[in-house]
């Protein structure tokens, strides 16, 4: 069964997939689905009739972000009708969770990108999921991608690449580089001259 029962995809144009019932007259079969509405409310559900194949692929978008129903059912050679299977429920949620940076100086303090400074930098990551569907977070591995830079320089970074950071709908995060820092540990000089 595709989508299974309280699943999460991020295909705007999902497969509908189900059993295949045997028949000696042949079987049709009949889909509905819909967005959910506090219930499974199929009485304005989209109608796919006279089906041969037991799966079905929309041509357009369901719809927008959020949780949907569908069921289906099977009709044979002479009209015998099966009644349509209890409701699944998926949820489609099509926004891409979000990197975020964060750095701060050996002092605590936060640092800025792109501002110099004299101490070392720790640089760290953080995925969250966003949008207003959310299917939770599947793959955090950002809190590995970050570090401290302590050598001078006017052009440090640190990533985070986006498929360290994957939701349970499949959507993958945008790459995030912080970047440049800047660190000048040297101190200037006073040069004197005399002349007489």
């Amino acid at each position: 069964i595709t989508p299974a029962d309280n699943s999460f995809t991020n295909d705007t144009t999902p497969m509908f997939d189900w059993s295949t019932v045997s028949d000696p007259s042949g079987v049709s079969y009949t889909l509905q689905y819909v967005a959910k509405a506090g219930s499974c409310d199929f009485s304005s559900a989209t109608t796919q009739s006279g089906l041969s194949a037991s799966d079905f692929t929309p041509g357009s978008s369901i719809g927008p972000d959020g949780t949907y129903c569908w069921r289906v059912k099977a009709i044979d050679g002479v009209g015998n009708d099966s009644g349509y299977t209890g409701a699944f429920q998926f949820v489609l949620d099509t926004t891409k969770p979000v990197i975020s940076a964060t750095a701060t100086k050996a002092d605590a303090t936060t640092y800025t990108a792109g501002d110099w400074t004299n101490q070392d930098v720790t640089v760290s990551f953080s995925c969250a999921d966003s949008g207003s569907v959310q299917s939770g977070i599947a793959t955090d591995t950002t809190g590995t991608d970050g570090g401290t830079q302590s050598s001078e320089t006017s052009s440090g970074s640190f990533s985070s690449d986006g498929s360290h950071c994957v939701d349970n709908a499949g959507n993958q995060a945008d790459s995030n580089t912080f970047s440049p820092i800047k660190i000048d540990k040297t101190k200037p000089v006073i040069s004197a001259t005399a002349t007489k």
